[in-house]
C-alpha cells in the first residue's frame, strides 16, 4: 500500500470527509435531507465500509449509482433558454469521493493559483472544503472596485468570462495532469479511483429518469455542438471536486498574462472568481491586443486536450472600458456601493418599520433610476462600459429581491414584496434599468422561503403568496415548457415542506403533482421529501402505492422515512461520539495539576465508592474547568465523554473528581479528536444543566434569578459566535470571580445581549458590552454621590442609547455608518461616558484656586464664616452651617455636571477593574471626553487612528455618542413621585431638567428618501405631554438667541434667529430653547454631512403628543409636611424670567 493510498484509507480522513459532504454540498435546492439522515443513522458502519473498501491492495470499481442530470435557466433570450446544467450525485458516492479528493487537495494546494479567489482551500483537516464564499467575492469586488478608484494606476480594464467552463475541461487531460503533479504510476490504485471519479461524468451514467433533460441541454447548444463534447462531459457541476480541478486545469494562464505585461513594464493585476476574469493594466492597451492575448492562453492549455477541446472566452460577458473619472464606469461603481449599503442597512433579525420599508423601496426606485440614465448616456462605442451597466442591472435586481424578501417582507408590505417578485417578466423593454424581476435574477429557492417564513403561518398571506406563486409558475411553463422548469418545482416542493403545513400550501402542491404527474417516475423522490410529520399525513395516501422496489442507497433511505416519518424529529446524538464503551483502550495520562480521576464507563457500577453528582457541589466546577483546560492545553481536543453533566461526580472523602468516560468506541477508531467537535453544544448542554436552567435563563426552574457569573457562562454559549479558548478564559474568570460577579440579572441583560449578539463581531466584545453592563449597573446601584438629584446615567441610560443606535442607524441605509470595530467602540463609550459622574471631588479639584467657580463661592462665604459675624444662636448658627452645606454641595454639582466628560476619560484610563485593554480605554475615553467638548472642538478635525489592523473614525464616533446621548430625554429617566420628595432640596437646574424629563413622552425616529434631490432625511420628533402657554415674556430677542422656532400645525421646528429682530420670546418658544444642545448638534451634523457629500440630512420638530398632551401639572412643596404645591408653568416661568 503506498503512502498516499494509507493517507486516504486512513479512518481520520474518511471521517472528514463525511463531515466535508455534509458541510458542502452544493445546490441545496437538490439535496435530499433523508440521504444524509439516513447515512448518519448507520454511520460507522458506512464508514466502515468505505475504509474496508479503500484498504484493498487491488482495485476493484466503486458501486457508484448512476446520477441525475438537471437543467436550471442561466438566461432567458428572445430565441430561447440557455441553461446550466446540474448534477446530483449520492450522499454515499459522494463521501467516497471526497476520501479520495481531501487528500489530492492537499497533497496540490500549492499548485492551486492564488489568482483565482473563488477556488481557495480551507486549512487542513478544517469541515469546509473551500473558503467561504462570501468572503472570498467580496474580494473579488473590493478589488475591483480599488482598481477602478481615483488613485489607482490601472488604466484599462477588461473582463472576461470563460465559456461553458467546467463542460470545457478535457477529462483525460485532467487526469494527466494529475498523474503528473502527484508522481503516480499509471497502474497505481490511487490512478485506478481518481480516473474512475472523473469518468463516471459521462451520459452512460445519467439517470434514466433525467437523459430526456440531458438530451433538452444539448439542443439548447445548437446544432454545431462538438462530438468530442457529446462523448466527454467536463466536470460536473454540483461535485465538490469540480471547482479544485478546474481552476488546477487552467493555473497556467495567470503567469503567462501577468509575464507578458511585466517583460513591457507594464503593471498589471490579473485575478478571476472561478471562470470570471479581471485584468487591470497601467496602460492605454488595445482590447484587441488583450482578447487574443487571453485567447492565446487558453488556446494553450486546451492543447492538453487531444479531444481538442478548447477552452474560449464567452463574447457576450467579455468587455474592456478605460477607467477615467468622467467615464460612466466611476458612477457604476459608486452605484454599486450604494446597492450594498442600501442592502446591508437593515438586520432581518428584528421587526422593520413601514417608513423603512418605504425609504428601501424608494432608494432602490432611485437607483434604478441612475442605471437608466447611465443607460442613456453611454453612447454605442462604449459596448465595454454597456456590458458592465448590465453586470450593475443584474446585480440591482439580485439584491433587490434579496432584500425585499429578508428584510421588508415580514410587514405590511408583504403583499406588495409578492406581487412585484412573482410578476410575469416582458423581457423587450425599452431601457435596461427597467427590467423587473426574472427568474434567473435573483435565487428562487432561498427567497421563497425567506418569503414563507415571513408570512408566519398567516393564511391569508400565505394563500396570496400561493396564488402569485401558482400564476408565476404557470407562466414559466406555458413559455419554456414543463421539463425545463423542473429544477424550479424540486426547489418550489423543497422551500414548501420546509415550511409549517398550511391548506394554502397543501392545495399549491397538489396543483404541482397533478401538473407534473407525467414526471413522476423522477419526482417521485422530491415529493416524498417531507420534513415533518404533518406534511407526511397529508401526502402519505396519495405516495403509498407508488413506491418503487427499493434498489439504491437513495431509495432505501426514501422510503425508510416514508415508512417511519417520526424518524426524521429525532436528533443525532453527538454524531455518534458519545455510547456506552464495549472497551477502554486509550490510556489517558494522570493530569499532575488537577485530582481528577478517569475510569471506564463499565465501572460505574461498581459500588466501592459514594459519590455525589458534581451538580451539587459548586465548590468543585473551578477544579473540573482547570482540568478540562489542561486537557486541552495537552493534547489539543477534550473527549465528548468528559463534558457530560452525569458523567462527573465529587467524591468528597479524597476532594477528588471521578469521570466516568462513556466516549464511544467510534470516537477512538475515526480519531475524530483530530477535528474541531462542537465543543460550543456540549458545553451548553454541561452548563444549562449545571445551573438548572432551559432557553429562558434570567431565572433557573426554580423561578430563582441567575448570578450574574453563571448568566455570563450562559450568555457566551447562547451567542453566535464561539472560540474554546476565550471560553475558557471567561469560565475561569467568571467561576475565580463569582463572589464579585454575584449580583442577581434582570431582564435589561438579556436585551444588550441579544443586541450586541446582532451586531458586534467577536464572541469576546460580546463578552465585554456585558460586563460594562454588569459594572455600571452596580456602580450606580445607589446613585451619584455628588449628583444626588441629576438624573440616573447608569446602565438603563446606556442601553438606551445602544438602541436608539439601532432605530436611528437602520433608517439612514449606511449613511455615516460605523464599522464592527468602531460600533464596538462606541456600544463601550455608551456604557462608560457618564462613569465620572461617581467619584467625589479630589484635592486637586476641590483646591484648584485658578478654576472661577470656586473663587466665585469662596468670595460668596468668607466673609459670611468670619468670627465678627458669628452669632451665639444656635438657630443662627445652624442656619449658617446648613447654607454653606447646601452650597458645597451645588458647587460639587456644577464641577462634576460641567467636567464630567473629562473626569470620566481620566477614570477610564485609570480604570483597571475595567475589561479592556489600554488601546481600547484610549479610544473610549476620547470619544466620552468628546460628548461633553463644543460642536467646533468635534467636528473641526479628522481623527482616525489604527485599531486591530485597520482604522477607526474617532470623530464620527464622537458624533454618534453625542447625537444619542441627546435622544434620551424622555419621562422614562425621571419619576413623579421622587420629584415631589426631593423637590425642596434640589436646585433650581435640576428642578428644570426633571420638569423638562417629565413633560416627554417620546423620541420617535422615522426616515424618508427625496428621489428628486437624492436626498435620505432621518426625521426626529420630540413628542411632548407637556409646553408652557405662548404667552409673552420680557425677554428681548439678541445675537445671543441662536435659534427660535416656527410653529406649523402644531410642530416646532428650530430656525436661525436673526440679527435684525427685535421682537420679544413666548415662553413657550424659549422653553424649547433654554439648554437646548440638540438644535446646535443637528445643524453641525448636516454641516458636516454636507461637506462629506452624504445627501443625508436630519430634520428635528417638537410637537404636543395630542393623547396625553395637558396644560399643567402639580409639583409636590414641602412633601413630608403636605403643605403645598407648585405648578410646572409657575416654576418654568420664574426660572426662565430669571434666567434672562
Amino acid at each position: 500500500m503506498t503512502e498516499l493510498q494509507k493517507r486516504i484509507a486512513d479512518k481520520s480522513n474518511i471521517y472528514l470527509a463525511y463531515l466535508r459532504t455534509k458541510n458542502n454540498l452544493l445546490n441545496n435546492e437538490l439535496v435530499l435531507n433523508q440521504n444524509i439522515y439516513y447515512f448518519e443513522s448507520e454511520l460507522e458502519s458506512n464508514l466502515a465500509n468505505i475504509h474496508k473498501f479503500l484498504s484493498c491492495n487491488e482495485y476493484k470499481p466503486w458501486p457508484f449509482e448512476k446520477f441525475d442530470f438537471i437543467l436550471k435557466y442561466k438566461k432567458i433570450e428572445k430565441n430561447g433558454i440557455k441553461y446550466r446544467p446540474l448534477v446530483r450525485l449520492s450522499f454515499m458516492d459522494q463521501v467516497y469521493t471526497q476520501c479520495i479528493f481531501n487528500v489530492i487537495m492537499d497533497e496540490l494546494r500549492n499548485f492551486l493559483p492564488k489568482e483565482n479567489l473563488g477556488v481557495q482551500l480551507m486549512p487542513k483537516n478544517s469541515k469546509s472544503v473551500y473558503k467561504y464564499w462570501s468572503t472570498q467575492y467580496k474580494e473579488f469586488v473590493t478589488r475591483q472596485r480599488n482598481n477602478c478608484s481615483e488613485n489607482s494606476v490601472y488604466r484599462t480594464c477588461f473582463e472576461y468570462d470563460i465559456e461553458q467552463f467546467f463542460p470545457s475541461i478535457d477529462q483525460d487531460a485532467i487526469i494527466l495532469d494529475l498523474v503528473n503533479l502527484l508522481r503516480i504510476e499509471v497502474n497505481d490504485i490511487v490512478y485506478c479511483w481518481l480516473k474512475e471519479i472523473i469518468k463516471f461524468y459521462s451520459k452512460q451514467n445519467i439517470s434514466d429518469k433525467t437523459k430526456n433533460l440531458y438530451n433538452l441541454y444539448l439542443k439548447s447548444l445548437g446544432e454545431n455542438i462538438p462530438k468530442n463534447t457529446r462523448e466527454d462531459l467536463g466536470l460536473p457541476q454540483g461535485a465538490i471536486y469540480s471547482p479544485f480541478l478546474a481552476s488546477l486545469y487552467t493555473r497556467d494562464i495567470y503567469p503567462n498574462i501577468k509575464s507578458h505585461f511585466e517583460k513591457k513594464g507594464i503593471v498589471c493585476d490579473f485575478f478571476s472568481y472561478v471562470d470570471d476574469g479581471r485584468l487591470y493594466i497601467s496602460a492605454d492597451e488595445n482590447a484587441t491586443t488583450i482578447k487574443e492575448l487571453i485567447t492565446s492562453s487558453l488556446v494553450e492549455i486546451s492543447k492538453k486536450s487531444k479531444k481538442n477541446k478548447v477552452l474560449k472566452m464567452n463574447e457576450e460577458k467579455t468587455n474592456d472600458f478605460l477607467i477615467v473619472d468622467h467615464s460612466s464606469l466611476s458612477k457604476l461603481n459608486s452605484l454599486a456601493t450604494e446597492i450594498s449599503m442600501a442592502n446591508l442597512s437593515v438586520n432581518p433579525n428584528f421587526d422593520v418599520d413601514l417608513d423603512i420599508v418605504n425609504t428601501a423601496i424608494e432608494k432602490y426606485e432611485k437607483l434604478k433610476e441612475e442605471l437608466d440614465r447611465i443607460d442613456n448616456s453611454i453612447s454605442d462605442s462604449q459596448s465595454g462600459e454597456q456590458k458592465k451597466l448590465e453586470k450593475e442591472i443584474t446585480t440591482l435586481l439580485k439584491r433587490r429581491t434579496s432584500f425585499f424578501t429578508r428584510k421588508i417582507s415580514s410587514n405590511e408590505k408583504f403583499y406588495d414584496v409578492v406581487g412585484r417578485i412573482y410578476n410575469v417578466v416582458k423581457s423587450d423593454e425599452q431601457n435596461l434599468a427597467s427590467v423587473n424581476f426574472d427568474i434567473t435574477t435573483f435565487n428562487y429557492y432561498f427567497n421563497l422561503k425567506n418569503l414563507l417564513e415571513s408570512a408566519n403561518k398567516d393564511e391569508y398571506k400565505l394563500s396570496y403568496l400561493c396564488h402569485n406563486l401558482k400564476n408565476y409558475i404557470q407562466s414559466y411553463i406555458s413559455s419554456y415548457g414543463k421539463e425545463s422548469f423542473i429544477f424550479y418545482i424540486i426547489s418550489t416542493v423543497k422551500a414548501i415542506y420546509e415550511a409549517d403545513f398550511s391548506l394554502s400550501l397543501k392545495e399549491l402542491l397538489e396543483w404541482i403533482f397533478s401538473e407534473y404527474d407525467e414526471f413522476n417516475e423522477f419526482l417521485l423522490k422530491f415529493f416524498m421529501s417531507f420534513t415533518s410529520l404533518k406534511w407526511h399525513q397529508a401526502f402519505h395516501e396519495k405516495f403509498v402505492d407508488k413506491l418503487n422496489p427499493i434498489s439504491t442507497f437513495e431509495e432505501k433511505a426514501l422510503i425508510y422515512y416514508f415508512n417511519y416519518p417520526y424518524m426524521l424529529e429525532e436528533s443525532v446524538d453527538y454524531l455518534h461520539e458519545i455510547k456506552n464503551r464495549t472497551k477502554f483502550s486509550e490510556n489517558i495520562d494522570k493530569l499532575e495539576s488537577i485530582n481528577v480521576e478517569i475510569i471506564p464507563y463499565d465501572l460505574e457500577k461498581s459500588g466501592e465508592v459514594s459519590l455525589k453528582f458534581i451538580k451539587n457541589n459548586e465548590d468543585y466546577l473551578l477544579n473540573l474547568v482547570t482540568y478540562w483546560f489542561d486537557f486541552f492545553k495537552k493534547y489539543n481536543y477534550i473527549r465528548p465523554g468528559f463534558l457530560i453533566l452525569n458523567n462527573v461526580f465529587v467524591f468528597e472523602e479524597k476532594k477528588k473528581i471521578i469521570i466516568y468516560d462513556d466516549t464511544s468506541d467510534f470516537y477512538d477508531a475515526f480519531v475524530l479528536k483530530n477535528y474541531y467537535l462542537n465543543y460550543k453544544e456540549y458545553f451548553k448542554k454541561f452548563f444549562f444543566d449545571f445551573f438548572d436552567c432551559n432557553e429562558s435563563f434570567l431565572v433557573n426552574r426554580k423561578g430563582v434569578s441567575l448570578r450574574f457569573w453563571e448568566y455570563r457562562i450562559l450568555s457566551y454559549l447562547s451567542n453566535k459566535s464561539f472560540n474554546l479558548e476565550d471560553f475558557f478564559e471567561i469560565l475561569k474568570d467568571s467561576i475565580n470571580g463569582k463572589e464579585l460577579l454575584n449580583h442577581d440579572v434582570d431582564g435589561n441583560f438579556e436585551r444588550i445581549r441579544m443586541i450586541v449578539d446582532e451586531n458586534l463581531k467577536t464572541s469576546k466584545e460580546k463578552d465585554i458590552i456585558l460586563l460594562l453592563h454588569y459594572y455600571v449597573h452596580c456602580s450606580w446601584k445607589n446613585g451619584s454621590k455628588d449628583l444626588y438629584f441629576y438624573t440616573l446615567h447608569n446602565e438603563e441610560h446606556s442601553l438606551m442609547l445602544i438602541r436608539n443606535y439601532l432605530e436611528i442607524s437602520k433608517r439612514i441605509f449606511n449613511k455615516i455608518s460605523l464599522t464592527k470595530n468602531e460600533r464596538f467602540i462606541l456600544f463601550c463609550a455608551c456604557y462608560l461616558h457618564d462613569i465620572g459622574m461617581l467619584s467625589s471631588l479630589n484635592d486637586e479639584e476641590k483646591y484648584k484656586i485658578q478654576d472661577t467657580r470656586i473663587l466665585k463661592f469662596y468670595d460668596r462665604f468668607k466673609k459670611y464664616i468670619s468670627e465678627e459675624n458669628t452669632s451665639n444662636k444656635i438657630e443662627e448658627i445652624l442656619l449658617k452651617i446648613y447654607t454653606l452645606h447646601e452650597a458645597t454641595e451645588q458647587l460639587n454639582e456644577i464641577i462634576v455636571r460641567g467636567d464630567h466628560g473629562k473626569r470620566s476619560s481620566l477614570d477610564i484610563q485609570q480604570g483597571d477593574e475595567l475589561p479592556l485593554n489600554d488601546l481600547e480605554k484610549r479610544y473610549v475615553a476620547i470619544v466620552s471626553q468628546n460628548h461633553m467638548l463644543d460642536n467646533s472642538k468635534v467636528y473641526g478635525m479628522e481623527h482616525r487612528v489604527e485599531y486591530r489592523n485597520t482604522s477607526i473614525d474617532i470623530r464620527k464616533i464622537s458624533i454618534w455618542l453625542r447625537l444619542l446621548d441627546l435622544t434620551d430625554v424622555t419621562k422614562h429617566r425621571v419619576t413623579q413621585e421622587v420629584f415631589n420628595k426631593c423637590f425642596d432640596h434640589m436646585g433650581n437646574d435640576s428642578k428644570f431638567h426633571w420638569i423638562r424629563h417629565l413633560s416627554v413622552d417620546d423620541v420617535l425616529f422615522t426616515s424618508e428618501f427625496n428621489k428628486e434631490e437624492d436626498t435620505l432625511t432621518l426625521k426626529i420628533k420630540i413628542l411632548y405631554n407637556y409646553l408652557p402657554p405662548e404667552e409673552k415674556i420680557d425677554k428681548k430677542c439678541s445675537k445671543e438667541c441662536k435659534y427660535c422656532y416656527k410653529e406649523v400645525d402644531g410642530v416646532y421646528t428650530p430656525k436661525k434667529c436673526n440679527d435684525d429682530i427685535k421682537g420679544f420670546c413666548d415662553l413657550r418658544k424659549y422653553y424649547l430653547r433654554f439648554a437646548n444642545w440638540f438644535d446646535a448638534e443637528v445643524e453641525s451634523i448636516n454641516q458636516y454631512c454636507s461637506i462629506h457629500n452624504n445627501k443625508f440630512k436630519i430634520y428635528l420638530a417638537y410637537k404636543l403628543n395630542e393623547k396625553t398632551q395637558r396644560e399643567n401639572f402639580r409639583i409636590v412643596t414641602n412633601a413630608r409636611k403636605r403643605k403645598g404645591y407648585i405648578t410646572a408653568t409657575e416654576f418654568v416661568r420664574k426660572y426662565l424670567i430669571e434666567k434672562c
